[in-house]
C-alpha cells in the first residue's frame, strides 16, 4: 500500500503443507474496486507451479499494481489449485479474499469483520501458518 499515491499492489503466496510436490495453478485478481482499474494486464493466473514440500511460491507482484484507488473500498482475491493435469479450474479452488481496505487523505483504513479500523494488524504479512 502506498497511501501517499492511492495505490496499492496485490498478490498472493502459495505454500505447499503436504510432505509431496505439488503441481499447481494460482489467480490474483481486484474485487471490488467500484469503478476502480482492474489489474493493468487483467486477472494474474500464471501456468503451471511446481511447488515443493514446506515451499512457498510468490506472485509477481509487479503484476499488479493499481493506482487510482483514492476514497474506493476495494480488495483483492487470490486463489489456488493442486492441479497436476492442467484441467482445473482454478476458481474452484482455495479463494481467499484480502481485507476490504481504504485509501484517502493520506490514510488506510481496514474493514474487519463489520468495523473500519486504521490498523490491518490482522492482515500483516506474511500470514501465520
Amino acid at each position: 500500500m502506498d497511501p501517499a499515491h492511492s495505490s496499492a499492489t496485490f498478490g498472493v503466496m502459495v505454500k505447499n503443507v503436504g510432505k509431496t510436490q505439488v503441481v499447481a495453478r494460482a489467480l490474483v485478481q481486484t474485487a471490488g474496486l467500484g469503478g476502480s482499474p482492474e489489474c493493468p494486464q487483467g486477472r494474474y493466473s500464471p501456468g503451471t507451479l511446481r511447488i515443493d514440500p514446506g515451499r512457498i511460491w510468490f506472485s509477481d507482484l509487479g503484476r499488479c499494481s493499481v493506482g487510482r484507488l483514492e476514497n474506493k473500498d476495494f480488495q483483492t482475491l487470490g486463489a489456488a489449485i493442486e492441479d497436476p493435469d492442467g484441467t482445473g479450474d482454478v476458481q474452484q479452488g482455495g479463494a481467499v479474499y484480502s481485507a476490504h481496505v481504504w485509501v484517502g487523505d493520506g490514510q488506510v483504513k481496514c474493514k474487519i469483520g463489520e468495523l473500519w479500523t486504521t490498523s490491518c494488524a490482522s492482515f500483516a504479512y506474511p500470514p501465520k501458518d
